[in-house]
């Protein structure tokens, strides 16, 4: 792999310059491709307080002809400035250039070079300038192309992909861009590294932002890089950036002024991109929310409007899942809708959402009724792993209903979705993931109509104790005695209550329903009677 490079006069041009025919490089053979912005002549011992990074500095050596020490002390003192090196005329005022200076010059691989006598000064400077001159206008001149050329492509509505190409194919490197979706576009690392190489490379660009030329590694491999932050409004949780690594040719001066000046033009059509796709997710979010709740009844309807959300809804099985978050974790729905971006890239499906009720409602849209399992698996790995980010408890639960194969039909997976999440707080189901097929018996429950022969089965069971003026008390009580498996001790901690006082309301339930709390069969029709009761309470009855 090649050191970072920039274009422009170096060590190694200078010596090829005819003024300095003749001249060697003595030490720092390894930095013989330092750039060279300017030369100075030293005129007094003290030059090193008036000498700027990036120079290259010539002495005839008559400041020295008597106190060669001083020369060697001045090597480190023009090393710390950032001077490129140094060239030193011989046979005039110094014989030969002091041994302990080449090897102090040596230990910091500063560059030497011995000036032969007939060396005339102005030449050198008059020539190099003209070469460094030269070689600025020529990076001016490739910046303003490269610029024009970008801004060509801004105008001809490129999409960011070709955007991409058009500035690997100025540099000759592959670029790299995180944008302000936090969405990765890396076309060519995408073709070779695998997804989770990806993540870390990104990861490593991110914190590389912004801090100039440096090195990353990529399967134990380093790469010289620039990665240049991009602006953008509000605040965010990550550094978008726009980056180049060096993987083909060498990375110049001017590729990392290219990408300074590209960065400030890609960050105002990020910018404009993030506020369109808005404006259409706001449109997606009601459309969507129109599909769960039944509010499009309409088949042309339906298609165009997925047509322009290049949403494919033929031939699809969908479910519908409810994200239930406790503190919630997404600070709005538009934080919302690049998790559900995440989700489809991840998964062999589409995943789109609205909000509804304080809680996020997720479609599931797959070519096969059997993908949904793992679409769900990714979704909790996913939500799980933000929530631990944030540094809280994963309190969050996944409610699906049914997977249905009609569009219309998607309002009765989202109700039994809203029947599972209602359910399963009642009853404390504390898994993760809460599907329909979960409920068991409270399937057959939700599915008995409300007929007279229900109400009359629920007043025969249960009938006594709602005629009480305590009947919310004793519902709560038996419902915790159950669910502690008729410990009453237990339930009396549920309930913050004195044992005896559980007891009592034990004894007098049993005495107004007639039945005995031990029995098997009699507190299996119960509890069914205080399912069915709940279930009905929940549709309405």
């Amino acid at each position: 792999m090649s050191t970072f490079h920039k274009r422009g006069l170096t060590i190694e041009r200078l010596l090829e310059l005819e003024p300095l025919h003749g001249a060697q490089l003595i030490t720092g053979e390894q930095n013989k491709r330092n750039r060279i912005s300017r030369i100075n002549i030293m005129g007094s011992p003290d030059i090193d307080q008036f000498v700027r990074p990036e120079e290259f500095v010539m002495t005839t050596g008559y400041l020295f002809k008597d106190n060669t020490i001083h020369l060697k002390k001045l090597i480190d003192a023009l090393h710390d400035r950032g001077v490129t090196g140094m060239g030193i005329k011989v046979e005039r005022f110094i014989d030969v250039i002091p041994e302990d200076l080449l090897s102090r010059a040596r230990e910091l691989s500063f560059p030497v070079i011995e000036i032969r006598p007939q060396t005339i000064f102005s030449d050198v400077v008059r020539v190099a300038m003209e070469e460094v001159f030269y070689q600025e206008s020529e990076h001016l001149v490739t910046l303003y192309h490269r610029v024009q050329v970008f801004m060509d492509q801004l105008n001809r509505d490129h999409s960011l992909l070709d955007l991409l190409a058009g500035i690997e194919q100025m540099i000759g490197n592959p670029i790299v861009v995180l944008d302000f979706e936090e969405q990765l576009t890396a076309p060519l690392f995408e073709q070779v590294l695998e997804p989770k190489e990806c993540l870390h490379l990104n990861h490593t660009l991110e914190a590389k932002a912004g801090i100039g030329k440096t090195t990353i590694t990529i399967r134990d491999e380093s790469f010289q890089c620039y990665c240049v932050p991009l602006v953008s409004e509000g605040l965010i949780h990550f550094v978008p950036y726009i980056a180049c690594i060096e993987t083909n040719v060498d990375l110049t001066e001017v590729d990392c002024m290219t990408l300074d000046k590209v960065s400030s033009m890609l960050s105002i059509e990020l910018t404009n991109q993030t506020a369109r796709k808005r404006i259409e997710q706001k449109y997606l979010n009601q459309f969507v929310k129109e599909l769960v709740v039944g509010d499009i009844v309409s088949d042309y309807d339906i298609d165009l409007r997925a047509h322009s959300f290049d949403l494919d809804l033929k031939d699809k099985w969908f479910q519908t899942v409810i994200l239930d978050l406790e503190g919630g974790v997404f600070s709005d729905v538009t934080a919302f809708q690049l998790f559900l971006k995440k989700m489809t890239m991840q998964s062999h499906g589409q995943v789109v959402g609205t909000s509804l009720d304080k809680a996020f409602v997720m479609l599931l849209c797959v070519k096969q009724k059997a993908s949904i399992p793992n679409m769900l698996q990714i979704i909790e790995t996913a939500v799980n792993r933000i929530v631990k980010k944030d540094g809280q408890r994963p309190l969050y639960q996944l409610y699906g209903g049914r997977a249905v194969q009609d569009i219309a039909h998607i309002k009765q997976s989202f109700n039994e979705a809203y029947h599972v999440k209602t359910i399963a707080k009642h009853n404390q189901l504390t898994a993760p993931v809460v599907n329909y097929d979960d409920l068991h018996v409270y399937q057959l429950l939700y599915h008995l109509p409300q007929t007279p022969e229900v109400a009359h089965y629920l007043e025969e069971i249960i009938g006594p104790l709602r005629s009480t003026r305590n009947d919310a008390l004793y519902f709560e009580t038996l419902d915790v005695f159950f669910k502690n498996n008729k410990n009453v001790r237990a339930t009396a901690d549920t309930l913050y209550a004195h044992y005896n006082t559980i007891v009592y309301r034990l004894e007098k339930i049993s005495t107004l329903l007639g039945i005995d709390l031990q029995d098997a069969e009699a507190c299996l029709e119960l509890q069914l009677a205080l399912k069915l009761r709940f279930t009905h309470l929940f549709k309405g009855g």
